[in-house]
C-alpha cells in the first residue's frame, strides 16, 4: 500500500481536477496495489473517522470528488482484465481501469462497448458513477451497459449487485455520484467489435431543428453548434462491416486537430480573454475554415467515438425532455442574443434513450443532452457564471436534469423533483453509509443533508 508514491503529503500540497477550476487539500491520497489493501484502507478510516473520495482522471469540473482533510484514493493500481467471455460478450474488470485502456483491451478480444462518450481518460467507475453518455437513441447512459457490480461498503464488506442480486442497490449504485460506497469491479456488456462509417456536413441551425425526427432515425447522431452563428456541424455513425480507411496524412491531422484546433485556437482565445468581443469573430473563423465542408470515414468505433480535446473547459450539461429541443435551444439562441454574452464553441448536443438507473440523467425518459463551454485557456479564468446560471435556469424550467459531473446550480429541493426515485436513493444511502463516509460538502448539499 502506498501513498503519493510513498511519500507523505505536505499541507500545502493541492489536489486540481483536469479543467483546473477545483481544487483541495487531501489528508492522504492512498493508491492501493489490491483489493485487499482497498479494504484496510475503508476500515481504516472507519476506525479515525475520515471522509473518503475516490479519484480518477479529475475530468469532472463539478465538486463531485473534491474534499479537504479526507483520504483520497487511486484506483490507478486496480485496472485489469478480471474475466471475458467471448460467446456472451460479458467482461468483468476492475473499477480503476480507464476507458482508454478498456478499449483496447477489448479490441484485442474481437469486442467494444456498444457506445461511448467524447473523452477517453475516465476510469470505467467514474465514467458511470456520473452518468456518462454517448449519442444515440438506441443508447443509454455507459452505466446501462453495466449488468453486475461489485461494492465495498462503508463497514469493510464487499457486495455484489445485479437486477436479480442486491437490485436496488445495484439500480443506485450504477450512477451513485460515488456516496453509496467504492465500486470495485464492474461486468459489461460488450457488442463484438465494429467499425462506424461517419459523416460530417454542415447546416443551418433551424433545418437541423426542423428535420430532427428524420435525423434521430440514424443509429448515432449529434451535432455542433457554433454560437454567434446559424450554423451546425451533423454527425452522423452508423455500424458499417466496410473495413477502417487509415488515415492518408497523420502529419496533417495532427497540424489540424492538436496544432490549430487545439493549441492556435487556445492562443485566440487567450487574446480574447481581454477582448471579448473578437470571441464572435473566432466562432465564425473557425467555423467557415475548418467545419464547413462534407467530411466521411470509416474508423473502428473507439477512434471514431474519441475526439482529441487538450484546452482545459468548464462544462454545463443538462439532460432535456426530448420533446423539448426545440424550445431549448431557441431559448438559448435568445438568451445569448438578449444578454450580449459571448459564448465559445461549440454547443454540444447529443441525443439517448432511457435507461433504469434511478440518479441517470436519463431515467426514465428519451433525451436530448446540450451542453455548453467556456474554456480556460492557458488556465485563464473567464467569466462564465452568469451565462451558465442563466442556462441553468432555462433548462430546469423545461424540466432538465443536471449532469453530475459537470457544473450546475440546483439545490436538493430541485433534485428531488427531477427524479422519480430520489427518496428511494437517499434512503439506501443512509443505510449503506450512516456515518457518511463517502460524503463531501457538495453532495451534502444536492442530497439535502445537513441543513
Amino acid at each position: 500500500m502506498t501513498f503519493l508514491n510513498g511519500k507523505k503529503i505536505k499541507k500545502s500540497m493541492v489536489w486540481r481536477n483536469w479543467a483546473g477550476n477545483i481544487h483541495c487539500r487531501p489528508k492522504r491520497v492512498y493508491t492501493p496495489n489490491s483489493e485487499e489493501e482497498l479494504t484496510n484502507i475503508i476500515q481504516n478510516a472507519a476506525i479515525s473517522g475520515v471522509r473518503v473520495k475516490v479519484v480518477g482522471a479529475g475530468h469532472s469540473c463539478s465538486e463531485i470528488a473534491v474534499s479537504d482533510e479526507s483520504y483520497f484514493i487511486s484506483m490507478e493500481h486496480l485496472n485489469h482484465l478480471v474475466a471475458i467471455d467471448k460467446i456472451s460478450g460479458l467482461v468483468t474488470v476492475q473499477a480503476g481501469i480507464k476507458l482508454a485502456d478498456l478499449n483496447e483491451v477489448l479490441d484485442e478480444h474481437n469486442l467494444a462497448l456498444p457506445n461511448l462518450g467524447a473523452i477517453d481518460e475516465q476510469s470505467i467507475a467514474g465514467a458511470i458513477n456520473t452518468g456518462t453518455h454517448g449519442t444515440g437513441m438506441c443508447f443509454g447512459t455507459i452505466a446501462s451497459f453495466v449488468v453486475e457490480l461489485q461494492l465495498l461498503l462503508a463497514n469493510g464488506n464487499i457486495i455484489t449487485c445485479s437486477s436479480t442480486e442486491n437490485s436496488d442497490i445495484f439500480h443506485a449504485a450504477r450512477v451513485g455520484l460515488g456516496s453509496l460506497g467504492v465500486i470495485t469491479r464492474v461486468t459489461l456488456a460488450c457488442v463484438p467489435a465494429f467499425n462506424l462509417n461517419i459523416e460530417e456536413c454542415p447546416t443551418k441551425l433551424k433545418d437541423t431543428i426542423d428535420n430532427l425526427d428524420q435525423y434521430l432515425k440514424s443509429e448515432r447522431f449529434g451535432f455542433w453548434w457554433f454560437p454567434h452563428t446559424d450554423m451546425v456541424r451533423l454527425w452522423i455513425a452508423q455500424h458499417t462491416d466496410i473495413s477502417s480507411r487509415r488515415k492518408n496524412n497523420r502529419f496533417l491531422d495532427w497540424i489540424r486537430d492538436v496544432l490549430i484546433l487545439n493549441r492556435g485556437h487556445e492562443v485566440a482565445l487567450l487574446i480574447a480573454a481581454g477582448y471579448p468581443s473578437l470571441i464572435p469573430y473566432i466562432n465564425r473563423f473557425i467555423q467557415k475554415c475548418f467545419f464547413n465542408r462534407p467530411k466521411s470515414r470509416v474508423v473502428r468505433s473507439m477512434d471514431g467515438f474519441r475526439h482529441t480535446i487538450l484546452v482545459r473547459q468548464v462544462v454545463l450539461e443538462y439532460a432535456i425532455p426530448l420533446s423539448s429541443t426545440a424550445e431549448a435551444l431557441y431559448g438559448m439562441k435568445n438568451l445569448i442574443k438578449d444578454h450580449c454574452y459571448k459564448v465559445h464553441h461549440p454547443i454540444d448536443v447529443r441525443f439517448g434513450g432511457s435507461d433504469d438507473s434511478w440518479l441517470s440523467p436519463a431515467q426514465g425518459r428519451d433525451t436530448c443532452y446540450i451542453g455548453i463551454i467556456m474554456y480556460r485557456p492557458f488556465g485563464r479564468e473567464i467569466p462564465y457564471e452568469n451565462y451558465f446560471k442563466d442556462v441553468d435556469n432555462l433548462f430546469a424550467r423545461l424540466g432538465g436534469r443536471p449532469h453530475w459531473g459537470k457544473v450546475h446550480y440546483r439545490s436538493a429541493k430541485d433534485l428531488r423533483s427531477m427524479y422519480p426515485y430520489w427518496n428511494e436513493f437517499l434512503t439506501l444511502r443512509q443505510l449503506l453509509d450512516p456515518e457518511g463516509m463517502f460524503l463531501n460538502d457538495y453532495l451534502e448539499r444536492v442530497f439535502g443533508i445537513g441543513g
